[in-house]
Order: structure tokens, then sequence, then C-alpha cells
């Protein structure tokens, strides 16, 4: 009989890339002026929904394999909290349903891959450690960034996602 044992393994992780296939792009609030000014309720219609992906921030376009459209896509610097090339001023608060069409992937100093946690465990659905508002129930991003790209409560993230390798040992 042939047996598989895991052993836990250390790894140094910086950065968080998350690419989330978002489905209404309405579910959020947007601020460009550093939060002092606020625009949300959107209709859910896909000229809205066209709209708002046009103007948020770090939306890129997957066209491989299994992902393929407009994908959220969020460099989180995991020393600081920050994502990266986040535009000055740009706040967010979002409800983003995305449903198992994402990829997470930890990423070293150099920004190598150290583990994708989608392909390795074969999880498309949201991490709890990217619904810090409320619960995401594996379908929804729920995070706020403010006008430096710094991620609201990013303790709990951290805390969060030394749970999720925990849990994966068990």
């Amino acid at each position: 009989m042939k047996v598989t044992v895991i052993t836990p393994k250390e790894m140094d992780s910086r950065y968080l890339r998350a690419t989330m296939g978002v489905r209404y792009w309405v579910n959020c609030d947007y601020s460009k002026d550093d939060g002092k000014t606020w625009e949300g309720n959107f209709d859910d219609t896909d000229e809205e929904s066209e709209r708002i992906k046009n103007l948020i921030p770090c939306v890129v376009k997957k066209d491989s394999g299994y992902y393929s459209g407009d994908y959220w896509e969020l460099l989180i610097d995991l020393n600081e909290g920050k994502v990266i090339d986040w535009p000055k001023g740009f706040c967010i608060k979002t409800y983003f349903k995305v449903c198992d069409d994402g990829e997470y992937v930890f990423l070293d100093e150099n920004k190598n891959e150290v583990i994708n946690i989608t392909k390795s465990f074969d999880q498309y659905y949201v991490p709890d450690f990217l619904a810090l508002e409320d619960n995401g129930y594996g379908d929804y991003v729920i995070i706020n960034i403010d006008g430096n790209g710094k991620i609201e409560h990013f303790d709990k993230m951290k805390s969060r996602i030394d749970k999720y390798f925990k849990d994966l040992k068990d």
C-alpha cells in the first residue's frame, strides 16, 4: 500500500496575487477623492456594470485555458498590507461575487511563485482571507481599500492566511 505523507513546510511569501472573475461589478461603493464623496447603489444593468468595471483599478483581461474575460487582479504586499500600483485617492468597498473563478498565488520578494493554492489544492473559491468585512461563503470578495492602497483590517487578513494554511495541514 502506498500512502502520501504531507509535511509542513515554511515558506517566505511577500506578495499575494489574487485574480478574480467578478460577476457583478456594481456590487461596490467607490470614491475617487480619498473618501470625501462616495458613489454606490448602482443599477444592476450591463451598461452600469461595464461603466464601473472600466473605472475600477486593477482590472485585467485574461484569456488562457480556464480563465477568459475581465478579472480584478490585486497584487497585495503582505508586509505592508497594501495593493501594489493602487491609484492615489481611489477608495473602494467591495462585495464582489466571484463564485469559483479565481486564482490565488503567493509570491516571494522577487515576485516568483511560492505556491499557487488554486492549482495546488484545486481551490477556485474565494479564500476567507479575502472576505474581511463579512462572511464571503467562498463566493464573495469583501474588502475595503483606502486611497493609499491600504487594505482595511489587514491584521485580520494575515491571521486568516495563517489559519488557512494551518487548516490545510490538519
